[in-house]
């Protein structure tokens, strides 16, 4: 692939989305919902959207808080996010839900999927190419701006690695404080699912206004 080297470049979107103040009424909300909805078409089930929280955490205090079980086995389907919002967006679920979500989407009994194999890994990045894309699509239409997702890929670690990756190349990108957009979509029927979203905005790249660095 030949690189092409861009001539100009524009300020990333997220600073002034992240500026419409109360989330519950933002156009992240509204892209949460959305998300949820998609996400409920595919498994045939109702998840609950709970409360969109945007933080900004350190490095540090990002690990501190979400590896109170840092050799946890999780999976984790992520995308990078080009064009005006760069970042990353993931889900993040523990192992034994994520058989559960495999059970859903095959519409097996609870219970039915003990390991994780080619057919199952693939369903599962199908999963987050639906869900994580209608959350950028309801984005792109809510402010009229171009996104460009990465396909998807699938992660099976310790949750202390999977984190490692994801923040890695956003941290890397910035002196400040990380920030994250996240939520949880649960599911509490005999298929007990919650599966965390979580977007990792880079507020501090340029977008390439032509060209593809």
């Amino acid at each position: 692939m030949v690189d092409h080297i861009a001539t100009a470049s524009t300020a990333s979107l997220w600073p002034s989305l992240l500026e419409n103040g109360d989330s519950s009424t933002s156009m992240i909300w509204e892209a949460m919902q959305h998300t949820g909805h998609s996400l409920n078409s595919l498994v045939n089930q109702s998840f609950t959207l709970t409360d969109v929280q945007i933080r900004y955490l350190s490095f540090e205090n990002l690990h501190m808080e979400y590896m109170d079980r840092p050799e946890e086995e999780t999976v984790a389907i992520y995308l990078r996010i080009s064009d005006d919002l760069p970042g990353r967006a993931l889900l993040v679920m523990k192992f034994p839900e994520a058989l559960s979500l495999v059970d859903l989407l095959l519409g097996m009994e609870t219970g039915t999927t003990a390991v994780l194999d080619d057919l199952t890994m693939s369903a599962l990045a199908e999963t987050g190419n639906i869900v994580l894309t209608s959350f950028l699509n309801a984005v792109a239409q809510l402010t009229h701006r171009e996104i460009r997702p990465s396909p998807p890929a699938v992660i099976v670690d310790m949750l202390a690695t999977v984190l490692q990756v994801m923040v890695t190349a956003v941290a890397s990108a910035t002196e400040d404080d990380l920030c994250i957009i996240e939520t949880d979509y649960a599911c509490c029927t005999d298929h007990a699912v919650t599966i965390r979203f979580l977007v990792l905005p880079d507020l501090n790249t340029p977008v390439p206004s032509e060209g593809n660095l």
